[in-house]
C-alpha cells in the first residue's frame, strides 16, 4: 500500500517534472588513469564493481592527475599535467607538450608534474561533451638560503581541449596566462556554481590569508578575483577540498619547521564565491604527502597523515576537537625495502561510487578504500589495501570536482531555471545489537529537506542526521522522507534495536543498484547483490512510466553473487521512470530512474 502511495505521488508531481529543466549528474568523473613505468591502471566506475585495467600508455604520473570524461562516461582526455592524451591513448593535436614554460628535464615531462592538485579539468559551460578546461600552475624547484630545496609557481595557465571538431582532441589556447603571482605549490580545486552550470577555480596564493577565484561561465573564463581572508597561518605542501554540497572547503597546509599541519575549515558561498568563518586546527607534523576527501553527505571530512587516518564532523559546534582517529596503518610495505615501499595514506580522492579512495605516499600496488564515509569514526569502515593492482603507481589519484552538485535551488544565484531532480531517499546507521540508542546518517541525493519516522510512534524528526533512543528493544521500520522543489522521495528500512536478526528477508538486505541514473540515450544496468547466504532462483525487473503502466519486464541473469540486466532507455522519452525487483518472495525493492 505505501508503493502504491508513493506511485500516486509521482503521478501529481508529473506535469511539474515535465514542465522543468532538471540538473542531471554527468559521468564525467567515471574513469581515473594512474600509474607509471611500463603501464597506466585504469579504474572504471561504469562497472559495479569499478573495473581495473592496464593500458599501455607513453606517460607517467607523480603528484598531479587529472582526467574527464563525456557525459555519458566515455574518456576524453587524461593528463598528468606535461602530456595530454585522448581516451584512445593517442595525443591530443597540440597535446604533446603543455606548461613548456619551464626546462624541466625530459624524466619530469614523461612523470608528469610533480605539485600535489597542480592541474584540473572541468566541462566547458554549454557544452559539456565537446569542450574541456585545463588550469594549471607550473612547478619551479630552487635553492633557499639555508641551502634547501623549496617549491612554489608564479603563474596559472589555462588550455582548452576541444572535441568538436577533431575527434582526437585539439589542444587550443594552451599556456594562455591567467594571472603571474607568488602561488602556493598546486592545490587546485573547483566547485560547481550555485546556478547549476558554471564553475568557481579556487588556488591559494603563498601569502596568508589569499585565495586567487575564478569564476568560469558559458563565456569563458569570466570573472577573476582576489580574495582576502581572515585567517593568518603559514603555507606549504597541502591539498585542499569542497564538500560535495559546495557549503564548505577544507585546506590541508604542511611547515617544515617547526614541523606543523595546519587544516582550514570555511564557509564557502556558492553564490558570491566567498568564503568565511575560517577555523584553524593546529597540530604535530606527521607526514609531508597528505590527502583530504569529504563524504558524499558532506558531514564528514578526512585526512589522511601518513600513518594515521582521521575524521573531521563539520557539524560539530567544536570542527577541531570533533577529530578522530579512524584507523592507524598496519606497518604493511610493499617490495623488498621497508624504509621507502610504506603503505600508508595519502591523496585521496571521492569516487562516484560514493566511497573514498587513498593513495599511498610512496610507489605502491593499491588503494586503501573508506567504504562507508558517510558514517562517524571506524562505522566508516575503512579498508586498507582494499583495492589491489599489479602495476607500480607513485603517489598518484586523480584530481577531480564533484560532479553530482546541481544548482542551489530558490538561492539568489539560481537564474538559469534549472531544478534539482526528484531526490533520491537514502540513509545509513549504527547497529549495535545491545543499545537502545542509534545514530543514522543521511545518504540522500539532491535533498534539502528531511524527516524521519522512527517506527515506535515519537514525533517525527526534521534534522538531517538525527540520534535517536528507542524506548525498548525491537524492530523498527524507519523511514526517510526528503524533498526537494522538485518532489519528494521516502526509503524505508527495518532497524533491529537491541535484538538480533536471524531471519532477514531478501528484500531488507538486498543491495540494488541502477547506473548511470540519471540516464542518458546509452542502456541503464541495474545490479542486486544477494547478501551472503541467501538466494533465489529468479529475479525480473518491471519498469513503469509515471502514468503506472508497465514499459518493461525482463529477467536478470546471475553472475555469483550479483544479477544484472541492462535496459535500452534510447527509445523512451525524457522523464521518470519508477522500477520493481521481483523474486520468489514478490517485491524486493523499488526506486525510480531519471532520463
Amino acid at each position: 500500500m505505501k508503493y502504491l502511495l508513493i506511485l500516486f505521488a509521482w503521478l501529481i508531481l508529473l506535469p511539474a517534472v515535465q514542465s522543468q529543466e532538471l540538473f542531471q549528474r554527468p559521468s564525467h568523473d567515471y574513469v581515473w588513469t594512474f600509474g607509471n613505468f611500463e603501464f597506466n591502471v585504469r579504474l572504471d566506475f561504469n562497472t559495479s564493481p569499478p573495473t581495473l585495467s592496464l593500458v599501455d600508455t607513453p606517460i607517467n604520473f607523480a603528484a598531479s592527475n587529472t582526467s574527464i570524461c563525456n557525459s555519458d562516461g566515455e574518456l576524453q582526455l587524461y593528463t598528468n599535467g606535461f602530456r595530454v592524451l585522448n581516451g584512445q591513448q593517442q595525443f591530443l593535436q597540440n597535446g604533446y607538450r603543455i606548461n613548456e614554460q619551464y626546462d624541466y628535464p625530459e624524466d619530469w615531462l614523461e612523470t608528469g608534474h610533480r605539485y600535489t592538485q597542480g592541474i584540473i579539468s572541468i566541462p566547458a559551460p554549454g557544452d559539456i561533451d565537446n569542450n574541456y578546461y585545463l588550469f594549471y600552475t607550473e612547478p619551479i624547484y630552487y635553492t633557499n638560503s639555508d641551502g634547501g630545496t623549496e617549491v612554489n609557481a608564479h603563474n596559472i595557465y589555462l588550455a582548452e581541449a576541444s572535441f568538436s571538431e577533431n575527434p582526437q582532441g585539439t589542444i587550443v589556447d594552451e599556456d594562455f596566462l591567467l594571472i603571474s603571482d607568488t602561488l602556493n605549490a598546486g592545490q587546485i580545486t573547483a566547485c560547481r556554481h550555485g546556478n547549476g552550470r558554471d564553475w568557481w577555480v579556487l588556488v591559494p596564493n603563498m601569502h596568508e590569508g589569499v585565495y586567487n577565484r575564478f569564476l568560469i561561465s558559458d563565456q569563458g573564463v569570466e570573472e577573476y578575483n582576489v580574495l582576502t581572508t581572515e585567517e593568518n597561518y603559514p603555507r606549504g605542501i597541502g591539498t585542499t577540498i569542497f564538500s560535495p554540497d559546495g557549503t564548505h572547503y577544507v585546506v590541508y597546509s604542511a611547515e617544515f619547521l617547526p614541523e606543523k599541519t595546519y587544516v582550514m575549515f570555511y564557509d564557502f558561498d556558492r553564490c558570491t564565491g566567498e568564503l568565511t568563518s575560517p577555523i584553524i586546527h593546529e597540530h604535530e607534523l606527521e607526514s609531508i604527502v597528505n590527502g583530504l576527501a569529504i563524504s558524499e553527505n558532506s558531514r564528514f571530512v578526512y585526512h589522511s597523515a601518513g600513518s594515521n587516518l582521521y575524521q573531521y564532523d563539520l557539524q560539530s559546534e567544536d570542527i577541531p576537537d570533533s577529530r578522530t582517529l579512524v584507523d592507524s596503518w598496519d606497518g604493511y610495505y610493499n617490495g623488498d625495502n621497508p624504509d621507502f615501499f610504506w603503505a600508508t595514506f595519502g591523496l585521496s580522492q571521492l569516487g562516484p561510487d560514493g566511497k573514498i579512495y587513498i593513495a599511498t605516499p610512496s610507489s605502491g600496488l593499491q588503494y586503501h578504500i573508506i567504504h562507508n564515509p558517510n558514517k562517524g569514526g571506524t562505522a566508516s569502515n575503512f579498508e586498507q589495501r582494499g583495492l589491489p593492482f599489479t602495476q607500480w603507481n607513485f603517489r598518484s589519484i586523480p584530481n577531480l570536482p564533484y560532479y553530482g552538485l546541481g544548482p542551489w535551488d530558490d538561492s539568489p544565484c539560481d537564474t538559469l531555471g534549472i531544478d534539482n531532480p526528484v531526490p533520491e531517499a537514502r540513509y545509513e546507521h549504527t547497529q549495535d545489537s545491545s543499545a537502545l540508542q542509534i545514530e543514522f546518517f543521511d545518504a540522500s541525493h539532491y535533498a534539502y529537506e528531511w524527516s524521519w519516522d522512527f517506527g515506535d510512534g515519537s514525533e517525527l524528526d526534521t534534522v538531517q542526521h538525527p540520534v535517536h533512543t528507542f524506548a525498548e528493544e525491537g524492530t523498527y521500520q524507519v523511514c526517510l522522507q526528503v524533498s526537494n522543489v522538485t518532489g519528494q522521495d521516502v526509503y524505508c528500512e527495518n532497524v533491529y534495536v537491541g535484538v538480533v536478526n536471524t531471519n532477514t528477508p531478501l528484500r531488507q538486505e538486498a543491495k540494488i543498484r541502477t547506473f548511470p541514473n540519471p540516464v542518458g540515450t546509452g542502456p541503464l544496468t541495474f545490479e542486486v547483490e544477494l547478501p551472503e547466504g541467501n538466494s533465489a532462483s529468479n529475479l525480473s525487473l518491471r519498469l513503469y512510466n509515471v502514468q503506472g503502466q508497465q514499459i518493461v519486464g525482463q529477467a536478470l541473469n546471475p553472475t555469483g553473487p550479483v544479477w544484472r540486466t541492462k535496459v535500452d532507455m534510447a527509445r523512451w522519452p525524457r522523464g521518470v521512470y519508477l522500477y520493481e525487483l521481483i523474486g520468489d518472495g514478490g517485491v524486493l525493492g523499488s526506486g525510480r530512474v531519471v532520463k
